[in-house]
């Protein structure tokens, strides 16, 4: 038979409080009810279950065999409810959980392990997943859920009405020569210095707005690259570029973590936004309490 329709759980802490006193009188007054108010829900759970679960004396009360049993079982249900209930209050409230990041590459990697830390000192129960991406793999997946918050360039679009973005921060798009480039020596130049110069894009199939603003950046200046290869990610444009096949055009973030290339500013200052996109009616608050990490921590 299935006692959970017949017992409630305030019956239940009822008594528990009575096998743990070996008192009516005091398990009632721990409850603030009267002693016959007491006597009264035992006898209901002992009807309602079918069991002698104390022993009555005019000098004592005890436990019988199958009381014992019940007694361990119950403050075990007890406990794990209670548990439960805090999880889920936990969760609710941002307390635990998990966050799921995605990032685009090198452009995030010199801001991104700083603000999980914060993060991490404040929330340390909160679990944190990273999820490296494309660009527009990223955006796919916030927008079916399967990341809660995503760090990328500003260049691709987005759907204001239901994606909010955080502005972290403003990098300046700069050439990078490998090291024995005969201008790695130079700290500022115009783009068309490079007019015979092979460049290294990323495919425009795998980031077409990336491409094209970066296209679009070069021409403001009237500099029209001669693209000779193209690759598949950041990394990889990079590693070209330091063994000798040719030069690129990066934010300077990428560059400065990167061993055996040159980073050369350009006369005309060009920038690029590294944001913080999550959809406004997510429903992990871990999202939020991420987002109070970046407005504390992210100066415009």
């Amino acid at each position: 038979m299935d006692y959970n329709h017949y017992i409630h759980l305030r019956q239940l802490q009822y008594f528990i409080d009575a096998a743990e006193c070996l008192s009516f009188t005091k398990a009632a007054e721990k409850n603030h009810i009267a002693q016959t108010a007491m006597s009264q829900n035992i006898i209901n759970i002992e009807r309602q279950l079918g069991l002698k679960l104390f022993k009555r004396t005019r000098h004592y009360v005890a436990l019988t065999e199958s009381g014992k049993s019940f007694y361990a079982d119950a403050r075990h249900l007890l406990t794990n409810f209670s548990q439960a209930v805090a999880n889920a209050w936990q969760i609710e409230n941002g307390c635990t959980g998990i966050l799921t990041i995605g990032f685009q590459g090198l452009h995030e990697k010199k801001i991104l392990p700083e603000l999980i830390r914060k993060f991490r000192e404040q929330h340390p129960d909160i679990q944190i997943t990273l999820i490296q991406d494309s660009i527009q793999n990223l955006s796919q997946k916030l927008e079916t859920n399967k990341l809660d918050l995503i760090f990328t360039i500003s260049f691709e679009p987005f759907h204001t009405e239901t994606i909010t973005e955080k502005i972290v921060s403003s990098e300046p798009i700069c050439a990078v020569l490998p090291q024995d480039h005969y201008l790695s020596g130079k700290r500022k130049v115009k783009r068309n210095v490079f007019s015979n110069d092979p460049v290294i894009f990323v495919n425009p199939k795998i980031s077409e707005y990336t491409f094209k603003a970066m296209i679009r950046d070069c021409q403001k200046t009237g500099f029209i690259p001669n693209i000779t290869t193209y690759t598949s990610d950041v990394e990889s444009a990079l590693m070209l570029v330091s063994a000798g096949m040719g030069i690129t055009f990066f934010p300077k973030c990428c560059c400065e973590i990167n061993p055996g290339l040159t980073f050369i500013d350009l006369d005309k200052d060009s920038r690029v936004e590294i944001v913080a996109r999550f959809k406004k009616d997510t429903s992990n608050p871990a999202v939020f309490l991420f987002e109070q990490i970046l407005n504390h921590n992210v100066s415009h």
